[in-house]
């Protein structure tokens, strides 16, 4: 029942990532709303996502349960849907009436489009090792939970301030493709570090880091979406670099991993622990 539960729960929710994404850099990109950044609605959305992580925390421990949860998201899921009654529905214009290809062969016909998901997925998906394996690289190196709380709070912070304050200013001065370069360049410097044995101080410093590697790429390339992909397609092309883009390469990049530990996997004898 659970997993049932998780499934149905995973495809009511899937759309949440790549729509409002695809409103708010429409809405950005329409003459008549110039003072409309992507960037502060993102930013804003982060900023929410840790304000309801440190609310929730606490009202499970006040509650003793983990359940409180459970209507948590009943309560999130029902403001959402009234928000989005609100939401102006634009006409759509002649261009949009009418069959035509499907969607994704559109996109995945258009070269800049594919070089956005490749640049996109490399960046993005190099978080995958550290999502999954951070803590525990932290922990071994005996660091306690509160610090790693602090740790993983700082990342989010240096995200949303890239959101709001930094993103627009690095896309003006660089432009995409080298907000982009400069992203990459923070990823080669944080993964480095990190891959040693480096005192908290200075993991700290790479913790900020996440604000270029996770935040500048990914408004870079809301930036450079609206210019390859026509309105009707918005949501398609978000979805599609959300899956293909980030998912695929953080699935391809742990399943490496998975295949790197079946040799070692097949050698395991319970009985002969030491040979």
């Amino acid at each position: 029942m659970l997993f049932l539960v998780r499934v149905v729960h995973a495809l009511a929710t899937a759309p949440v990532g790549p729509l409002p994404d695809a409103l708010a850099v429409r809405a950005a990109a329409e003459p008549g709303r110039r003072g409309l950044d992507y960037g502060v609605v993102r930013g804003a959305g982060a900023a929410a996502f840790i304000a309801a992580s440190t609310a929730a925390g606490w009202l499970v421990a006040a509650a003793g349960s983990p359940h409180v949860v459970t209507w948590l998201n009943a309560g999130c899921f029902a403001l959402t849907a009234g928000s989005a009654v609100l939401l102006p529905r634009p006409a759509a214009s002649g261009q949009e009436r009418g069959p035509g290809p499907a969607p994704m062969r559109v996109l995945l016909r258009l070269p800049a489009f594919c070089r956005l998901l490749l640049v996109s997925g490399l960046v993005q998906g190099s978080h995958a090792f550290y999502a999954g394996f951070a803590v525990l690289g932290w922990q071994a190196a005996g660091i306690g939970p509160g610090s790693i709380g602090l740790l993983w709070s700082l990342s989010v912070a240096a995200e949303v301030g890239v959101f709001l304050l930094l993103g627009q200013h690095l896309l003006a001065r660089l432009g995409v493709g080298g907000t982009c370069a400069l992203a990459t360049a923070a990823g080669l410097l944080r993964w480095s570090a990190m891959a040693l044995d480096v005192p908290v101080v200075l993991l700290v410093a790479m913790q900020a880091l996440h604000g270029l590697t996770f935040a500048a790429q990914h408004m870079a390339a809301m930036a450079m979406l609206p210019r390859l992909a026509p309105d009707r397609l918005g949501a398609t092309a978000q979805a599609l670099l959300a899956s293909l883009g980030t998912g695929l390469f953080t699935a391809t990049l742990l399943a490496a991993l998975c295949a790197l530990a079946i040799p070692l996997a097949l050698q395991l004898d319970p009985a002969t622990p030491n040979r």
